[in-house]
Order: C-alpha cells, then structure tokens, then sequence
C-alpha cells in the first residue's frame, strides 16, 4: 500500500461503527485529545468509552475526500473529508 491508501485504509477505519470506538486507542499517540463537538477535551479511552457506551451508530461512511496533502516530513499529512452517519 501506498501512503495515500493507508491514509484512505485508516479514515474508513475510523468511519466503521465496529472500528470506530478502539480507533483512537489503536491509532493515537499518548498525548491525543479528541476535541468534542462541544469544545471539551476527551481522550482516547474516554473516546472509546462514550461511543461504546453512549452512541449507537447504524451505519457510518467516508463519502468524499476534499484535499489530501503530504509535507515533507515523515508522517505529516493534512485531509479533509466529508463523513456521512446515522445514529439510533
């Protein structure tokens, strides 16, 4: 794999319901904070405990990549993407 389709292998990762929860665990640095949509911090074990224990999600899919950009230092990447969801 290319490094554009182990971006792409790591967003649909994080966009599969059955994924999503352990993403972070699996895939973040120690230091990670995932910013809420209500701005409050959360980590990634307690990432992993609110979708496992709060959300309930149906189906959920990466549906476009609007930019994807590698600099030149050795994992730094920007991308954008649209995610579709639908929660119960």
């Amino acid at each position: 794999m290319n490094d554009k389709e182990t971006i792409i292998s790591l967003l649909d990762d994080f966009a599969n319901p059955k994924k999503m929860a352990s993403f972070f665990v699996e895939n973040a640095t120690p230091d990670f904070l995932f910013i809420r949509p209500s701005g409050n911090p959360i980590d990634a074990k307690g990432f992993e405990q609110m979708i496992t224990d709060d959300i309930v999600q149906e189906k959920a899919e990466i549906t476009k990549i609007h930019r994807f950009e590698f600099f030149k230092r050795e994992y730094s990447n920007l991308h954008f993407y649209t995610r579709f969801k639908i929660y119960l």
